[in-house]
């Protein structure tokens, strides 16, 4: 399992947005083009490095009820799941200042946040922001600015600071 780590404690060059190749920069729009994703693995390769795993879901199957607790149900529900011809990504982000995992079950909203992206996304302002303004020491002037990005899996939501967008390649089908 992953191990949090709050502060980088090395010295790197930052990789902007604008020097990510077409293909890394096509690929995070390939994930945000998915209708859901899965986390299917999490993990430091290296230390202070993160590595995600997430495959593509797709709806599949007749629509449905669903009964919940207390007599309740949901209508016209389907099932969400990764098939043999979804998407798989792999994202490294090669140094972090922080990660935190979320069952996305408790995952609030906030209207004061601000960002782009639909699962993959960029925050310019952020609880998790906040957060890291209040527990570390991490700013523009050390280890420079950086950002939120945030990826949102069913059952899953991982949010990320770091100085550069993660490298991104497309995986074999699981």
């Amino acid at each position: 399992m992953a191990r949090l780590r709050l502060h980088a404690a090395m010295l790197w060059l930052p990789r902007s947005l604008d020097f990510m190749t077409m293909d890394e920069a096509a690929l995070l729009q390939a994930i945000d083009a998915c209708e859901c994703l899965f986390l299917a693995g999490i993990g430091e390769p290296e230390a202070n490095r993160l590595r995600l795993v997430v495959e593509e879901g797709l709806v599949v199957g007749k629509p449905s009820r669903v009964e919940l607790a207390h007599g309740r149900s949901i209508d016209d529900a389907r099932a969400i799941e990764v098939m043999p011809h979804s998407q798989r990504f792999e994202l490294i982000w090669d140094h972090y200042i922080s990660y935190a995992v979320h069952n996305e079950s408790y995952q609030s909203w906030d209207d004061a946040e601000t960002w782009s992206g639909n699962l993959f996304r960029r925050y310019s302002r952020s609880k998790f922001l906040d957060y890291l303004d209040h527990a570390t020491f991490a700013d523009v002037s050390y280890p420079g600015p950086f950002t939120h990005y945030q990826v949102i899996c069913q059952e899953h939501v991982i949010d990320i600071a770091a100085l550069q967008p993660p490298k991104v390649r497309r995986m074999d089908p699981s």
